[in-house]
């Protein structure tokens, strides 16, 4: 395996690795946003 697919394997994971940690911050941080405004909602009922 040359140089140049070695180098395009690497990036290739960091992408996908960076990817992943965004994806589960962002889906974390809106569950919790969420879930603060339905249990605000439910008491001001």
């Amino acid at each position: 395996m040359g140089l140049g697919a070695r180098l395009a394997l690497l990036l290739a994971g960091v992408a996908a690795a960076t990817a992943l940690i965004v994806g589960t911050a962002s889906y974390v941080t809106t569950d919790r946003q969420v879930s603060a405004e339905v249990d605000d909602f439910l008491l001001q009922r």
